[in-house]
């Protein structure tokens, strides 16, 4: 589980004032994303709830599905890493170790989900409660998750835009995306595509 870390001023909001990255004119870099995420998060443990763990083709499909879900998470995680907390770091920016300390529980979290998916992929002996290990478990992650996309969309954005002009986030931004697979890429357009309001989804196909 993720802990709650200090944050102080001038890297951050409070989090009683208005969203961060509602300002407006501003370029908010996790907004989108995080909507494609949040939609692949909460589809894969609701799936994860409905499996019937008595039946082996379900339970392979199941676990390959999260973990497709999964290498996602932990390819945003290494992209964020090394394109936005890098330069935020070489900036002193106080915000970016709690974060970056959040990044290295979810990838702890992944890889006890992991075993939880060999467990229930690899012939169990107790399918229903393998199942439910990991129902329970990805639960946990996909809160955790939930909560820290939250921060980054307050307190890490308006740290960016404490230290880098637009201009600068952007090119994070598209050097992020750059970083993602061919595959993983389309997997995402498809998130993306059911995830946004209309108006966001013109903006984004617009380039």
């Amino acid at each position: 589980m993720m802990r709650p870390h200090p944050l102080s001023a001038p890297d951050v909001m409070q989090p009683h004032k208005t969203t961060a990255d509602a300002r407006p004119g501003r370029f908010a870099p996790y907004r989108l994303i995080h909507k494609a995420l949040r939609l692949m998060l909460q589809e894969g443990l609701t799936a994860c709830g409905r499996l019937d763990a008595r039946d082996a083709r379900q339970r392979i499909a199941l676990a390959d599905d999260i973990e497709q879900r999964l290498c996602i998470c932990e390819l945003h995680i290494t992209a964020q890493n090394r394109f936005f907390h890098g330069p935020l770091q070489a900036r002193g920016a106080r915000v970016v170790q709690g974060i970056q300390n959040d990044h290295w529980d979810q990838l702890a979290c992944i890889d006890e989900l992991r075993t939880c998916l060999h467990a229930l992929r690899d012939t169990p002996q107790d399918p229903p409660a393998e199942a439910h290990d990991l129902y329970l478990q990805l639960s946990q992650f996909v809160a955790d998750t939930l909560a820290h996309m939250a921060e980054e969309e307050t307190f890490l954005t308006q740290a960016l835009w404490s230290h880098f002009s637009d201009h600068e986030i952007m090119g994070f931004s598209r050097a992020a995306d750059s970083a993602w697979p061919p595959e993983v890429q389309e997997s995402l357009q498809r998130w993306l595509s059911r995830s946004l309001a209309a108006p966001e989804l013109d903006s984004l196909q617009a380039g």
